[in-house]
């Protein structure tokens, strides 16, 4: 089994990174996000995600933001960086990574819709091809989810939503953000992960 290892952060991703400490998120968070209002208790998850190889078996790498900016990744054997480790965002940090995971789609994410859009798109490569579209199958595709819990979300003209509980989970995203580029949705969840795995590789406090 090959072992999972944390790559260095990318230019990308240290941008990301960069945007969300300063409460920059990409577009929302510009003056034009969306209302939200975090749960009252402060131990309350805002976030969480996670991140399975598919060759591994077990829980995979997991990341959670609490409502005080707690912030928990844990990584499993055999990562190298097994354990578990805790850092603080300040609320404006909080509110930055709600902001761009909805600017990403992310609240908005249809997984039906989205798979529709795949195949309209695989038709047309087909059409094009005058042939069968070459579609790239993985045995033991990689999974990665991604949970929201906000007391309010209320998007530009749209209506509010109370007690918001969103839940996305997708498998081969490696593949599909390749194949499927110019799908809006794949490309704001694949900006969306990156952003998480870049908060996950943030230096913290090992706390076990």
């Amino acid at each position: 089994m090959r072992v999972p290892r944390n790559s260095g952060i990318s230019f990308l991703r240290i941008v990301l990174v960069a945007l969300l400490a300063l409460g920059m998120a990409p577009r929302a968070a510009r003056g034009a996000g969306p209302a939200i209002e975090l749960p009252s208790d402060p131990s309350a998850v805002v976030v969480s995600y996670r991140s399975i190889p598919g060759e591994l078996a077990g829980p995979g790498a997991s990341l959670r933001v609490h409502a005080d900016g707690r912030v928990v990744t844990h990584y499993p054997a055999p990562y190298a960086r097994a354990g578990t480790y805790e850092r603080r965002l300040s609320a404006s940090e909080v509110e930055g990574l709600v902001q761009s995971l909805a600017a990403e789609g992310v609240l908005d994410f249809d997984a039906d819709a989205v798979k529709e859009a795949q195949h309209d798109a695989a038709a047309a490569r087909r059409a094009a091809a005058g042939g069968p579209a070459t579609v790239s199958m993985v045995s033991d595709p990689d999974l990665v989810e991604i949970e929201v819990r906000l007391a309010r979300f209320q998007p530009v003209g749209g209506a509010e939503r109370r007690d918001l509980v969103k839940t996305v989970r997708w498998k081969n995203l490696a593949v599909d953000r390749r194949e499927s580029r110019g799908i809006a949705a794949i490309d704001g969840l694949a900006a969306a992960v990156d952003a998480l795995t870049a908060l996950m590789e943030q230096p913290g406090t090992r706390i076990d």
